[in-house]
């Protein structure tokens, strides 16, 4: 398992555990931004974190690198997160 899906998973094990339900605002700088959108791509792509997704109300990113994803493209939030 790649290190930023390691962090993603305990970022969403982390907020499963300590963060009432209700909306969540994720901010994030360089490589914890990186691993807030890896998280988000977790949840809203995995039955088991897909109430986490349905929290977040609005990720901030700042300094951090969208270059390469998931996929290698470009990064953009998946649909239904922040909207």
């Amino acid at each position: 398992m790649a290190l930023i899906e390691k962090e993603a998973l305990a970022l969403l094990h982390l907020i499963r555990s300590k963060v009432d339900p209700g909306r969540i605002l994720s901010v994030g700088y360089g490589f914890g931004g990186i691993v807030i959108k890896k998280a988000m791509f977790l949840a809203k792509t995995n039955s088991k974190y897909n109430d986490i997704a349905f929290q977040v109300d609005r990720l901030v990113f700042f300094s951090t690198s969208f270059k390469f994803g998931v996929t290698g493209k470009s990064l953009r939030a998946p649909s239904g997160i922040g909207e």
